[in-house]
């Protein structure tokens, strides 16, 4: 079973997940809340794989200063 780690850190995954980053950016907030709660428990383990760090990067470039809180 995968989780969404394991999609942030393979090659294909990490650009579907990227492009949700986005396409939740322009959605109702409870759309990026429930990302940022799969995404939160795991910003070390993502910070450190090259995919998965592109993960956050894009929700750095493309949420705002709240809704990226759990990354900080």
């Amino acid at each position: 079973e995968n989780t969404i780690v394991d999609l942030c850190i393979g090659m294909h995954g990490t650009r579907s997940v990227q492009k949700l980053v986005e396409v939740v950016s322009l959605r109702p907030l409870g759309h990026r809340q429930l990302l940022a709660r799969f995404l939160s428990n795991n910003v070390a383990t993502l910070s450190h794989e090259i995919n998965g760090n592109h993960v956050l990067v894009k929700v750095l470039q493309h949420w705002s200063y709240k809704d990226k809180d759990f990354i900080y």
